[in-house]
């Protein structure tokens, strides 16, 4: 839906009537701001899982599905989506380090963990 703010991964779904005896196909898009990125092509079902984590946050997003059955073509799009992503971050310190007469070893631990929510103001 239009307005929402999404994180993560999102199952995006949409409903297909289809009156005449057709196979379906979607595609589905998204834009970035600029341009229309695809997302996948051909679809045969009324959904789509898409991860958003490798994208930088804001509120400029839109989500296009083209659904066509050779014959005709509806596009719906839901604009004014907000994605913001937690990001975490994990350090990784040495701790020791053995020597014994079979080789040499290094032990590690996390030695910290942050999770730094995303600025919703």
């Amino acid at each position: 839906k239009s307005g929402q703010t999404i994180a993560g991964s999102i199952n995006i779904k949409w409903d297909i009537t289809q009156t005449a005896d057709l196979s379906v196909t979607s595609t589905v898009d998204y834009w970035n701001g600029t341009t229309w990125i695809n997302l996948a092509t051909d679809i045969t079902d009324d959904n789509y899982r898409w991860n958003t984590m490798s994208l930088d946050k804001g509120s400029y997003y839109k989500i296009r599905v083209t659904a066509t059955d050779g014959l005709s073509i509806k596009e719906v799009i839901a604009d004014g989506l907000t994605i913001r992503n937690n990001l975490i971050f994990a350090y990784i310190v040495p701790i020791a380090v053995v020597v014994t007469g079979l080789g040499v070893g290094t032990g590690f631990y996390i030695a910290r963990v942050m999770k730094r929510k995303a600025n919703l103001g």
